[in-house]
């Protein structure tokens, strides 16, 4: 936009307090292009990408609005029901009694 060449940038994480130096090469040039193409074709497709949970959620500030643990293996409420009733009584809806 500013016709200015940067070959690298810095990202802060308030949580640990700690600054991760990125160096801005074809590679990650590239990844980035590759991302920004696969959330363009999400876009079209009106399709959302079901989340994971990682040991990377702790630490993010969105993790309230993803619900990774809730929706990550299937974005059907019915599902998420289910697999939640089976988890409290400790057994599958599944079964006959």
């Amino acid at each position: 936009m500013f016709a200015a060449d940067l070959s690298e940038g810095a990202l802060y994480y308030n949580a640990t307090r700690r600054r991760e130096i990125v160096t801005f090469d074809q590679s990650l040039r590239s990844q980035t292009m590759d991302a920004i193409e696969a959330v363009r074709e999400l876009i079209r497709a009106n399709s959302t990408p079901p989340a994971e949970y990682a040991a990377k959620c702790r630490n993010c500030s969105l993790v309230n609005l993803c619900l990774p643990k809730g929706t990550g293996r299937s974005r059907r409420p019915s599902v998420y029901l289910r697999r939640a009733l089976d988890a409290a009584l400790g057994e599958s809806l599944d079964q006959p009694p």
